[in-house]
C-alpha cells in the first residue's frame, strides 16, 4: 500500500512539474546526427515545346521520388547571448531521385557531402560557410534544415499534457531563411507535453508536434502547401532534439513562362542524434 501511494505522489508531483524545454548550446558540446527527408508525389508537367509537337504544349505524368540522406558531426564552438557558432562535418550528404525519363534511381553527392559547415547566428541573423567559401541556396536548407524543428518548442515552460501555439514568426525565419514574408506565406504550428520519463539529470521529453506551411503561389514563383505531424524525444537537461519521426501531405506548384509542373505526395522526416563516444 505503501509502494503505491508514493508511486501516486510521485506521479502527481511529475504531472504538476513545469519544463523547460529549450535548446541548449554548450561549447564543446558534440553530437553525431543521421537524418533523412523523403518526398514521394505523384507529378504532372505540362511543357511548353519539349516532349511532342514543339509549337504547342505536352502534359507527362510521372512518379517522383527525392530522398535526401545526411549524417555528420556537430560541435557547438561558441554560444554567448544571441551569437551562436557551431560546425557541422558532413561524413554523407547524398540526393537520390527519380528521373522522369526512365524508373531507375540515381544518386548523387551534394555540395555540402565531405564537407566542414558551419554556422554562424547573430539574432536572425545568419551565415552558412565552408572552406570553399558561402553555402548558397538549396545547400543552405539541406545544412540547417532541422532548424524548423528546434523552432517549434515551446517560449515558456509546461507542464506534462500542456499544448502550446508555435511562434509563426521564428518558425517561418527557420524554413526560409531569411525570406520569409507573412503577406505571402502562411506558417503554423502546435505542440504537445506528452510525458517526462527518467531522472532529474537524464530526463527525456516526449513531444507531439503539428506545423505547416502554405506559400502562395504567384506567377513566376512556386506555390507550396504542406502539413507535418508526428513525434519528437527531446532531452530536458541536455536541451537538445534525440529524435524525430514526422510525415504529411505535401502539394507544390511551379510555373515558368507557360510550362508548369504539378506535384501532390507525401514528405517523411526522420532524424537521431546521439552523444559522440
Amino acid at each position: 500500500m505503501r509502494t503505491c501511494l508514493c508511486l501516486l505522489v510521485a506521479a502527481a508531483s511529475a504531472c504538476s512539474q513545469e519544463f523547460a524545454l529549450e535548446p541548449r548550446w554548450t561549447p564543446g558540446d558534440a553530437i553525431l546526427v543521421e537524418e533523412e527527408t523523403r518526398l514521394e508525389a505523384k507529378a504532372k508537367a505540362t511543357i511548353q515545346g519539349v516532349w511532342g509537337d514543339p509549337s504547342g504544349k505536352t502534359t507527362r505524368k510521372e512518379r517522383y521520388l527525392e530522398r535526401k540522406t545526411r549524417a555528420y558531426r556537430q560541435e557547438v564552438l561558441e554560444a554567448e547571448g544571441d551569437r551562436l557558432k557551431i560546425v557541422r562535418e558532413y561524413s554523407e550528404s547524398t540526393k537520390e531521385l527519380l528521373k522522369p525519363s526512365g524508373k531507375a534511381e540515381t544518386s548523387e553527392k551534394t555540395a555540402i557531402h565531405g564537407r566542414k559547415v558551419t554556422i554562424h547566428r547573430n539574432g536572425k541573423t545568419q551565415l552558412v560557410t565552408s572552406e570553399q567559401g558561402l553555402v548558397l541556396g538549396d545547400d543552405v536548407g539541406d545544412a540547417t534544415f532541422f532548424d524548423q524543428v528546434v523552432a517549434l518548442l515551446p517560449k515558456e515552460p509546461v507542464k506534462i499534457g500542456a499544448t502550446w501555439d508555435v511562434d509563426a514568426t521564428a518558425l517561418g525565419e527557420a524554413i526560409f531563411h531569411g525570406q520569409y514574408n507573412a503577406n505571402l506565406m502562411s506558417v503554423k504550428g502546435k505542440g504537445k507535453l506528452v510525458d517526462v520519463t527518467g531522472k532529474e539529470g537524464d530526463r527525456v521529453a516526449k513531444l507531439a508536434l503539428d506545423w505547416s506551411v502554405d506559400v502562395e503561389h504567384t506567377k513566376g514563383n512556386a506555390g507550396i502547401e504542406y502539413r507535418m505531424t508526428g513525434t519528437a524525444r527531446f532531452h530536458v537537461d541536455k536541451g537538445r532534439f534525440l529524435s524525430l519521426d514526422a510525415k504529411g501531405p505535401v502539394e507544390l506548384l511551379f510555373t515558368l513562362l507557360n510550362d508548369r509542373l504539378e506535384m501532390e505526395g507525401e514528405f517523411r522526416v526522420t532524424y537521431r542524434a546521439k552523444e559522440e563516444e
